[in-house]
């Protein structure tokens, strides 16, 4: 009988071990990266094959995110130095649905064109995406 006993519990930590738990569903990484409507992220590092590289007026690229119930748009906004002035341009960059399966949240953000984002990680203060050979840190 205890032989029954420890049989099944070795059953059980087998099925246990097996299971793939996701933290989040695809709909809470878009809200983190939506902040529920809209949010911008501020480029804070880059880096291209470990070499992290030095961010001047130009490279402060900011990221427009904002929900569109399915997916996320994004939008690039490009800075301009003028002086001591900084503008901005914006460069549509379209739709990214969130990568889920069975709707958990997988790895990417994938694009109308087929090119995609890894999101490496991401939280409601900063998020790591790898597009390409480049890192890039950004937070809000």
């Amino acid at each position: 009988m205890k032989a029954i006993y420890w049989i099944l519990l070795a059953f059980l930590l087998i099925q246990c071990q097996e299971e793939e738990v996701s933290i989040f569903e695809g709909q809470q990484i878009q809200r983190l990266l939506t902040g529920g409507d809209e949010k911008v992220w501020i480029l804070s590092s880059r880096s291209e094959d470990g070499v992290e590289s030095t961010l001047s007026c130009t490279d402060s690229l900011r990221l427009l995110m904002t929900d569109e119930d399915d997916s996320v748009n994004i939008q690039q906004l490009i800075p301009t130095c003028l002086g001591t002035a900084l503008t901005f341009d914006s460069l549509d960059l379209g739709n990214a649905l969130v990568s889920s399966q069975d709707d958990l949240f997988t790895d990417s953000l994938l694009f109308e064109d087929g090119t995609f984002w890894l999101v490496e990680d991401v939280s409601s203060q900063f998020m790591l995406l790898t597009v390409g050979e480049t890192r890039l840190r950004f937070s809000n």
